[in-house]
């Protein structure tokens, strides 16, 4: 067995995993569940299993791996037994005709089943009597995204897009609700809490009244949170933040020993933690596209993970367990993988904000007096530690010795192999930084700009504009005589704004150049333009709101956009996963998009 492989078949993003003790299970917005046996990682000969209308967004076991559920868009939970040569559906809850359903979670008795919906509603379903016991609005305003039983089933905590998680008494089956704590802030995407897990055995007794449990929440503020709940005074109490992630965590898992937690995130990164001293301990880079999910296997041998790039990539943990900074990443192509061992010296751990500003400012008056081409390796350390809060590679540097010469042909493959560098987040942080202060130090100061050789440079046709364009610049340098309000870049571009001619083409050009760059999955199908509101008719497919609506009202019979077929239906559902991506990739790029002035 290679310390890792890679399980491919998927055609769109792989959603979520889970382990039994026989069986590793993938879902995806391809509309199936993939079943693979444990031993050798090989697919089954009856998966994928497609008896789904639209995409899965969640797959679970119970307790004892007898019974998988699965969550789909289509707002119905799907529950098999599982053998080596047959699936066999137990039951199928309709929680709701019109909305996702976006997770499912058992309890711990394995008799009963919590499902949520994009309408914020929990429904309790009986699996024994195949019934829905109750039915409440938990999180009206916002799609119920996460879920968790604590350990004595005595109560439920869910999260949403809101942020908010919310802590419900389950004593016999009331579903009463307990508390509500803002757990996460919403992000950029508004989808604030992604997943809630409990620790299996931070606890003491189940049966202790005194009892208290240790539960991990993560959201899109990039945070994993760790609680400690009380069952006795019902009380959710913050014991520490985890902050190491640059992007949305989009999902955690407690190992079985409850000696790591793992995380999985937007960033492209796995990330171990140890829950209890809140240190990293492994970063794992393989993923070409966003995180999704995270799963331990029951006997913590093995970690899956899954993601946008449409694979699931299974990690050997024993193996990473004997002491060795990288992980082989054995393929068939070869292709090298980052699995960085971290030390306690070198864990990220978070800062307060203010020292940071502090340590900021000073390093900056410490070294803006010296180009940072001529600092020292020392400087360069102190310059990592200080201005980007990646001190943990700081003794890397020092070992190349890297100063500010070197600094200057950095490149990503430079900083992943040979300075240790695994998340691509942490080395385009670095590249940025590099690029603006060299681009810092080419850009002019006011005693650099000769106004006459600028105006005699400009087109004829601008050249009228010249006189109220310097006075303007002057009048903004004497208001600030340290730094310049409007340099020659500025100055141009609110020339376009007056005279767009000769260089819209330029601007409108580089744009549809970027826009090259955008995931096919993330536009309409019939305006080709990225979506803002994605919805999923009754063919599959995921289509702007307002296009699809337009199309279905030109015909009584409408045909599928792509498959030409009549829709079996003109039902409408939401893809919150898919319009919560957009936003993510869409605010990541932003600041790479050339916007014209014009428009």
């Amino acid at each position: 067995m290679p310390q890792f492989c890679k399980l491919e078949g998927h055609t769109r993003e792989v959603n979520c995993c889970a382990f039994s003790n026989e069986f590793l299970v993938t879902c995806s917005g391809d509309k199936s569940v993939r079943v693979y046996e444990l031993e050798s990682f090989k697919e089954l000969s009856y998966s994928p299993i497609k008896s789904f209308q639209y995409g899965v967004n969640h797959v679970t076991f119970n307790k004892d791996g007898s019974v998988l559920a699965a969550a789909g868009t289509d707002g119905k939970a799907h529950l098999f037994k599982l053998s080596k040569k047959q699936a066999d559906v137990v039951v199928i809850f309709r929680h709701s005709d019109t909305n996702t359903m976006q997770v499912c979670t058992f309890s711990n008795s394995s008799q009963y089943l919590m499902t949520g919906s994009a309408d914020g509603s929990i429904a309790f379903w009986d699996i024994e009597k195949k019934k829905k016991l109750k039915e409440i609005s938990g999180h009206a305003e916002g799609l119920v995204h996460a879920a968790a039983f604590t350990p004595c089933d005595s109560f439920l905590l869910t999260g949403s897009t809101l942020g908010d998680v919310r802590v419900w008494n389950m004593w016999n089956n009331r579903m009463q609700p307990v508390l509500l704590t803002q757990a996460h802030e919403d992000g950029i995407s508004s989808c604030g809490v992604s997943c809630i897990t409990f620790s299996p055995t931070f606890h003491s007794s189940i049966d202790d009244p005194q009892r208290t449990y240790l539960v991990a929440s993560c959201g899109h503020d990039n945070k994993i949170k760790l609680w400690i709940f009380e069952v006795a005074g019902q009380a959710l109490r913050l014991f520490q933040t985890l902050s190491g992630h640059s992007g949305p965590v989009s999902g955690c898992a407690f190992s079985s020993s409850g000696k790591y937690l793992a995380s999985s995130s937007f960033d492209k990164t796995i990330i171990v933690w140890d829950p209890i001293v809140c240190e990293q301990v492994y970063v794992l880079d393989a993923h070409s596209a966003f995180c999704t999910y995270v799963a331990y296997s029951v006997d913590d041998i093995y970690l899956a993970s899954t993601s946008y790039d449409k694979t699931c990539i299974i990690w050997n943990m024993e193996a990473a367990e004997t002491p060795m900074p990288v992980l082989p990443y054995e393929t068939v192509e070869n292709q090298e993988t980052n699995l960085i061992q971290l030390g306690p010296s070198q864990s990220q751990t978070s800062q307060n904000h203010s020292s940071t500003q502090s340590h900021s400012s000073t390093g900056e008056n410490q070294q803006q007096r010296v180009p940072f081409q001529q600092w020292s390796s020392s400087e360069v350390a102190k310059w990592l530690t200080e201005e980007l809060n990646l001190g943990q590679y700081s003794s890397n540097f020092l070992d190349n010795e890297i100063d500010g010469t070197e600094l200057t042909s950095l490149t990503t493959e430079v900083l992943q192999k040979d300075l240790g560098i695994g998340p691509l987040g942490h080395r385009n942080k670095i590249l940025r930084a590099i690029k603006a202060m060299s681009s810092s130090a080419q850009q002019p100061n006011s005693s650099d700009i000769n106004l006459q050789s600028l105006v005699q440079a400009l087109p004829p046709s601008l050249q009228q504009l010249a006189p109220a364009v310097i006075q303007h610049y002057l009048k903004n340098e004497k208001s600030a005589p340290q730094a310049v309000k409007t340099s020659p870049g500025s100055a141009v571009r609110q020339w376009q704004t007056v005279q767009p001619s000769a260089s819209y083409q330029n601007v409108r050009q580089e744009k549809l150049e970027a826009e090259k760059g955008i995931p096919d999955e993330f536009l309409c199908p019939i305006t080709r333009e990225i979506m803002h509101d994605p919805v999923i008719a009754s063919d599959g497919f995921s289509y702007e709101r307002t296009s699809i609506e337009a199309w279905i009202r030109k015909d009584p019979n409408p045909l599928s956009p792509m498959t030409n077929q009549t829709l079996k239906s003109k039902n409408l559902v939401s893809n919150q996963t898919l319009k919560m991506v957009i936003g993510q990739f869409m605010d990541a790029r932003q600041d790479r998009m050339v916007e014209p002035a014009f428009d």
